[in-house]
């Protein structure tokens, strides 16, 4: 797939979404279709984007994966938490193989798809730490609300043997090399549009691993299946933790702001295709062009 025909798709969804909107609704029908409309993009775009990287990225990064090997300890870890044999798997671990070789690789994994995730990492199995987290298959909802617990319990944490992890989903990719000078502070994210001063969150985070493990051991009793992003925010600001500014925190990751500069990490912008000029198609292919551009 090339660039022409993934934009070609952006604006054909866009248009599809569209011509339903309530024009003459009430704002309880606006706020609905305003959700829905981030289901839809985040749900339909997904598999064009993760298309577009694997046939343009593919072949280089997967020379790369050949020759790598993830360290078994390191000062940073990167940690997946999927309990699902997700269609982005080849894509992911490759890209952070070659971002980020000096990290080691926690996969939290379920016994339903922890086969596939061996065969997947064939002989670099030996030297990732692949944990069977979950069992059996749930519902969406069901696996969200485990998912938000898992990253508010103290045990989680202090099965990572390092002193930061950076977190990342299944809809997350890297633009360029990760810079250890990313590992600073006690959390931050992808910074929110609607709350800019908060640590932000999404599918990339940073966390120091002592932090986590305190704020979940002193806030246990508060501890529900909500985000676990906005609860370890909040507890993040109660506890007087380290944030960096907004001006560090924006070139780092990005998910639904328009990037001040070119972001390290993107977490499935194609959700947010609203909030990125798409009225404008030029400045809009210009903003998507850098947003799916590795820098390799």
């Amino acid at each position: 797939m090339d660039f022409n025909t993934l934009i070609e798709i952006f604006y054909t969804l866009y248009k599809e979404r569209t011509a339903v909107y309530p024009t003459n609704g009430s704002q309880s029908d606006i706020t609905k279709w305003n959700e829905a409309t981030l289901d839809f993009f985040r749900i339909q775009l997904e598999p064009y984007v993760f298309k577009y990287l694997e046939h343009t990225y593919g072949a280089v990064l997967d020379a790369h994966w050949m020759t790598h090997t993830f360290p078994k300890k390191s000062r940073y870890a990167l940690v997946i938490v999927e309990r699902r044999c997700h269609p982005n798997w080849w894509f992911i671990l490759r890209n952070i193989a070659w971002a980020a070789p000096y990290c080691s690789l926690y996969i939290f994994c379920s016994d339903t798809n922890q086969a596939v995730l061996q065969s997947y990492l064939g002989d670099k199995a030996d030297t990732v730490h692949l944990i069977p987290w979950f069992t059996g298959d749930v519902s969406r909802d069901e696996g969200r609300i485990q998912t938000n617990i898992t990253f508010k319990t103290a045990e989680f944490y202090k099965m990572i043997d390092a002193e930061y992890m950076l977190r990342f989903e299944m809809d997350t990719y890297f633009l360029q090399k990760v810079p250890e000078t990313i590992f600073v502070g006690d959390f931050y994210g992808s910074p929110w549009g609607w709350v800019p001063d908060r640590p932000g969150g999404g599918g990339l985070t940073v966390r120091k691993l002592s932090a986590m493990i305190d704020i979940c051991e002193k806030d246990r009793e508060l501890i529900d299946p909500s985000g676990e992003d906005a609860w370890i925010g909040n507890a993040i600001l109660k506890h007087g933790y380290s944030v960096p500014p907004i001006e560090v925190r924006s070139q780092v990751f990005l998910e639904n702001t328009p990037p001040r500069s070119i972001p390290i990490g993107i977490h499935q912008f194609w959700t947010f295709l609203m909030n990125f000029n798409i009225q404008d198609r030029p400045v809009f292919e210009n903003i998507v062009k850098n947003l799916v551009t590795v820098r390799i």
